[in-house]
């Protein structure tokens, strides 16, 4: 998962979520959408939101 051009890292060191089959993929990504709007990636999103920001200050 991607903030813009930054990794989400979802659990330490992991930025990716192995679905296994096509048939699990609605269903994870229904998981996903949940943890969303439930806060639960919230300081994973503003970290890589922080960092995405990072790169625009004035030198």
């Amino acid at each position: 998962m991607r903030y813009g051009s930054k990794p989400i890292e979802i659990a330490k060191g992991k930025n990716a979520i192995e679905v296994g089959s096509i048939d699990n993929l609605v269903d994870t990504l229904l998981a996903v959408r949940e943890a969303i709007l439930t806060g639960e990636l919230d300081a994973q999103i503003e970290a890589a939101s922080g960092a995405v920001r990072a790169g625009f200050k004035k030198k």
